[in-house]
Formats: C-alpha cells, sequence, structure tokens
C-alpha cells in the first residue's frame, strides 16, 4: 500500500508525468489491490503442477500475473511438483487470463549467524543460482500462460523443458 503511494508521489513530483489517466490508474490499482475478506475481486481455486523434463519440481515458486488490472496469485510447489494458488490471504486466483511465472533459485556463499539474520560472505563471494532455465522467470519470455474460469477445474500442468547449453 505505502509503495503504491510512493510511487504515485514519486511520479508527480518529479513531473516526469502528469497525466491525470496515469494517476487514477494507480489509484485504481491500489483499491484492487487493498480489498479484503470476501468482498475482494472474485477469485477461483486454482491447482496444478510443475514438471521439469518430465520430473516434479519441488520447491518452486509459481505466479499467476492476471492479464486484467487485480491481484496476482502465488504458491509453491511440493516434493512431487503440485501447488495451489492464494492471493493474500485468500484462495484461489483472479478469474481472468494470465501470464504465468515459474522459478527455483537459491543464493549460495553467505554463511549465517547463530539468529539466521545475518552472516558474512564466504571466500569466493555469494552466488545466485537458478535451478531452471531462466526463460521462465520472467512473464515476457515464459511462453507460459492460463485462463482461470468461475466454475472449471482450474487444474493445469506445466511441463517446462531445459537443455544443457541453456543459461540456469
Amino acid at each position: 500500500m505505502f509503495a503504491s503511494f510512493n510511487i504515485a508521489r514519486d511520479v508527480c513530483a518529479s513531473g516526469r508525468s502528469s497525466s491525470p489517466l496515469l494517476l487514477f490508474g494507480l489509484l485504481g490499482l491500489m483499491t484492487v489491490t487493498l480489498g479484503c475478506g470476501d468482498s475482494g475481486p472474485q477469485l477461483a481455486p486454482v491447482t496444478g503442477q510443475v514438471l521439469l523434463d518430465g520430473e516434479p519440481v519441488a520447491d518452486a515458486g509459481v505466479l499467476f500475473s492476471p492479464n486484467t488490472p487485480g491481484p496476482a496469485a502465488s504458491g509453491s510447489t511440493d516434493e512431487q511438483g503440485n501447488f495451489s494458488l492464494m492471493t493474500g490471504s485468500r484462495d484461489g486466483a483472479l478469474v481472468s487470463s494470465h501470464r504465468v511465472v515459474i522459478s527455483k533459485s537459491e543464493t549460495r556463499g553467505v554463511s549465517a549467524d547463530a539468529d539466521g539474520l545475518s552472516g558474512a560472505v564466504v571466500d569466493g563471494g555469494w552466488l545466485f543460482v537458478d535451478h531452471l532455465p531462466r526463460r521462465y522467470n520472467d512473464p515476457k519470455t515464459s511462453g507460459l500462460t492460463a485462463d482461470v474460469a468461475a466454475d472449471d477445474e482450474n487444474h493445469f500442468t506445466f511441463e517446462l523443458t531445459g537443455s544443457e547449453d541453456e543459461p540456469k
């Protein structure tokens, strides 16, 4: 919520845009995303499975980003690659067509202290490691879509492929 207000303030203060349409669009986005309880946007339950080269992908993040204004839905996969989505604290995803992003990554090279909140970088520095091909991390390149319907099963299987010469 505060980030949206800061964006609107920064756009106005910078003089980069004086378009009332932009400001109303930001306010509309805030209104949609601030909804809470069952009075928010229409959601439908969504489940699915993520496979890479035919094998289940555990611990991957799944994000459904609607093509219409509204909040995104997210979830993570279990050991069998199965997921269910939530939008905020509500089960399901917005009834809409969506672009889908799937990612699985980790950061290596940092040793955590006992508190788990701080630590030092180990010799050789830190490294960000993707465990899936990078194209699936971006809605513009993933090629993954899903149509969530109000009165449908909404179970999606995403069969990802990777190759040895593709960066991960």
